[in-house]
């Protein structure tokens, strides 16, 4: 009969692994039933309660049988999730059954089935300790079984021996993981079973309605490492919308066409990689084909063996992505999105368009630029419709941008992109509507853009010109601040991602060769006296002393960057410039939410105010998205000028006062 500390750890490996699939939250409630008998198990055997009969065992196995299959067909409708279910089943059963060695052994590599398990099920951080926890249980409840028939040699090494042996064992994961082969193949480690985040928007057909949930979602959506120039605002372009009933968007046939990689590179055509704008994506699991990227993309280097791309630049892979998906991009953002001529469904107006030619071509009369006049329908939309997330069902007789444009005058993206566009388009200019995000915010601890469901967004493409020119007529909203904890722990899933998950065959050689140099730099004879003190030392020691100042410095790294995350400069300039707004709003100069700070400081400067508030939006986008950290002391030495000039300058008298006067 097993001690009882064997016992007990026998117990910590069904628990583990059994928490574990049902922190995952994939398995049914009804057939993760029966885990809960499995604490009552181990502790009568714990207790050393007698087990049940082996008539009760044999039922309950053909009971467990008949219930896998009636899940696997009419429950989950899924062999994975039968079988998730089915180990539960065997670790309730066999915490009533342990008699001998082997019911032990059986327990643990159940227990090790069921971490493979949860491995297909999350890619969340907090696997990596539960994978550490349970492979120093299972070593130490082993080495326990193995060892506890001799109480002397159990006694005098088995605590060292434990010790040295989950250590080394853990080591053994970490080497494997860096140096198995990685493959194409997405088996165990494709992670087929991610629930994917429910985005809109962004497949053939968009109606309306389509963003007022997702605006109000912090769900995370992709992440954003940049190098290089950063422009102003960030437009992550996804798809394109040609065609309009009235109701709903649709995409015409766009001719897309198969690009194949070469060496893991894919030419999307335009410039060399010089003075780009590099974007390393590592985009969440979402229920679209669609990659993102700052326009004008023209290389990417990625895993895929091909990708989609269209008339209109829009990238695709072959099916939606299973996990999470890693993708470098290079864009020019001086390069037209495209320069195919427009299509007639591109000036397709549909037949309950009513009064909106009547309204285009009063807003833009005596205009007969066509840029000019897409920048007046685009303010004229800013200026005379409000945001809202919220808006009334369309009554009927009327379509739904008609209803905002001369009724209820307020709406989302949707309504703004497709106003302008339909207006766009009764006055003989080519126009569709694109979406994708905008935006985002930084984390200053990992130097990364967070995009989320909230920055989803739509706006207008025009071709004006002989190229296809972007056009937002919806008003922005206010910058929000994340706090310090959010920000954190967003990091630590970023290095999670980033160094573990999408551990790929490109990050392997690259790996490799580092470590190629780092050994032949070491083998050089040109470092004699670290050669002689270290060389008293074992390999085994030398390991252990490297792994300990690994741990060290990578701690001392984040402690520091958590500590330091609030001179973070994107956080620094958002702080100064929220006191520019407060000094400008005492002043009488009130931001409104449909304006941006360079439309604001625009406003203010021709309304008599400060001038200085144009540099200082300008220098406010460089800092925030560009991460200009040298131009925080000129943005905040322009804070205190315009102090200054508000001090001497008449507070601004309302618009009926200055026109009586």
């Amino acid at each position: 009969m097993p001690n009882r500390k064997f016992r007990l750890s026998t117990a910590l490996t069904a628990g583990v692994g059994s928490v574990s699939l049902l922190l995952t939250g994939e398995a049914h409630s009804l057939m993760a039933v029966p885990s809960l008998l499995i604490p009552l198990g181990y502790v009568r055997s714990y207790l050393g309660r007698p087990n049940i009969t082996q008539k009760a065992v044999a039922a309950f196995v053909f009971l467990d049988l008949a219930l896998f299959f009636l899940d696997l067909v009419f429950v989950s409708e899924d062999t994975l999730l039968a079988v998730v279910h089915l180990t539960l089943f065997f670790q309730a059963l066999k915490s009533f059954d342990l008699n001998t060695h082997e019911d032990h052994t059986q327990v643990h590599f159940m227990g090790l089935l069921q971490i493979i398990l949860v491995s297909e099920l999350t890619l969340s951080v907090w696997f990596a300790l539960v994978l550490a926890l349970f492979m120093v249980i299972l070593v130490v409840s082993l080495m326990d079984g193995y060892l506890h028939s001799d109480p002397g040699t159990e006694r005098v090494a088995f605590t060292g021996a434990a010790a040295k042996v989950s250590g080394w064992t853990l080591l053994t994961l970490v080497l494997l993981f860096i140096l198995v082969p990685r493959t194409a193949w997405t088996g165990f480690w494709g992670k087929s079973h991610l629930k994917r985040i429910a985005t809109t928007g962004f497949s053939d057909e968009m109606d309306f309605g389509s963003y007022g949930d997702v605006k109000t979602d912090d769900t995370v959506v992709m992440r954003v490492e940049l190098e290089g120039p950063a422009p102003g605002e960030l437009y992550w372009r996804g798809s394109t919308l040609d065609r309009f009933d009235g109701r709903a968007w649709t995409r015409s046939n766009t001719g897309e066409r198969l690009l194949f990689s070469r060496d893991k590179q894919f030419v999307l055509g335009g410039q060399t990689r010089e003075s780009l704008v590099k974007q390393t994506i590592y985009l969440e699991p979402i229920n679209t084909r669609v990659l993102f990227g700052l326009p004008t993309s023209v290389a990417m280097e990625a895993e895929f063996m091909y990708i989609g791309l269209d008339d209109h630049r829009v990238m695709k892979l072959k099916r939606e992505p299973r996990g999470r998906v890693r993708y470098t991009l290079w864009s020019d953002p001086n390069m037209a999105v495209d320069i195919r001529k427009p299509r007639p469904s591109d000036l397709q107006l549909p037949q309950t368009v009513g009064r909106i030619p009547d309204l285009a071509r009063e807003v833009v009369s005596g205009i007969e630029d066509p840029q000019l006049k897409a920048m007046i329908i685009g303010k004229y939309l800013q200026g005379n419709m409000a945001y809202a997330l919220e808006t009334r069902r369309t009554p009927r007789g009327i379509s739904p941008i008609e209803d905002f444009l001369f009724n209820t005058r307020q709406g989302y993206c949707e309504h703004f992109s497709t106003a302008m566009t339909l207006m766009l388009r009764s006055v003989n200019i080519p126009a569709r509507v694109v979406t994708g995000f905008l935006g985002g915010d930084v984390n200053p601890l990992g130097n990364y853009v967070l995009v989320r469901q909230s920055d989803a967004h739509a706006w207008v493409e025009a071709y004006i010109g002989g190229r296809w020119m972007r056009f937002d007529p919806t008003p922005s909203a206010p910058p929000s601040l994340r706090s310090a904890t959010a920000i954190y722990l967003d990091a630590v899933r970023m290095a999670w991602f980033k160094y573990v998950i999408s551990y790929s065959s490109l990050e392997q050689r690259r790996a490799v060769r580092t470590l190629e140099s780092g050994l032949s730099w070491i083998s050089r004879p040109h470092l004699p006296d670290m050669t002689r003190l270290f060389s008293g030392l074992s390999r085994k020691g030398l390991t252990i002393i490297g792994f300990m100042a690994a741990a060290l410095f990578f701690g001392w790294k984040l402690l520091l960057l958590f500590h330091r995350q609030n001179r973070s400069p994107q956080r620094s300039a958002l702080q100064s410039y929220e006191r520019i707004l407060k000094r400008l709003h005492r002043a009488g100069f009130s931001k409104s939410l449909c304006e941006t700070p360079k439309q604001f400081a625009e406003r203010v400067a021709r309304a008599g105010g400060p001038v200085d508030a144009i540099d200082a939006s300008e220098i406010y986008y460089r800092i925030r998205y560009g991460g200009d950290a040298g131009l925080l002391h000129e943005l905040d030495r322009i804070a205190t000028r315009i102090e200054q000039q508000l001090a001497t300058m008449r507070k601004p008298a309302p618009p009926n006062q200055e026109a009586l006067g």
